[in-house]
């Protein structure tokens, strides 16, 4: 019998609202889907009330060095949505990549999909630039100029 390897995962909740009951709503999605798969989620990480597109996560940047750390192999990053971690993507554009050289695969739990890191990476680079506001209109920047 083959020694497959334990999946170990974190998760990663972000709500702006000051209240409790979207995050757990959240987690609870993630735990759902994360025991339909045998994921076991090593540690939870829960921003409530900051804005993501502030660039303002400092659980994010826990999450990255706890993850540096290496006190456990985890393999498998657990999100609610896309939009937890992208929600502006350039500004968080490091801390993703720093992220998704410690784990596996990432699982978006709302769609109930499980991406390996090349395909999670190679979404999140694909992504178009950010609006530029120029005069009061909004101009999008083409990402490959």
């Amino acid at each position: 019998m083959l020694n497959e390897r334990k999946k170990v995962g974190i998760s990663y909740c972000r709500t702006y609202l000051r209240t409790r009951k979207e995050i757990d709503q959240q987690q609870q999605t993630i735990n759902d889907f994360a025991n339909q798969q045998g994921i076991h989620i090593h540690a939870q990480y829960q921003v409530v009330g900051y804005s993501a597109m502030r660039g303002i996560r400092p659980r994010l940047e826990t999450t990255i060095r706890k993850l540096e750390m290496k006190e456990i192999r985890i393999s498998h990053l657990l999100i609610y949505s896309f939009d937890r971690v992208l929600r502006d993507p350039f500004q968080s554009l490091p801390e993703i990549l720093a992220i998704l050289e410690h784990v596996e695969m990432v699982v978006v739990a709302e769609e109930q999909t499980i991406y390996t890191v090349n395909e999670f990476r190679a979404f999140v680079l694909r992504l178009p630039s950010p609006p530029a506001v120029t005069s009061g209109t909004i101009e999008y920047k083409d990402a490959m100029m």
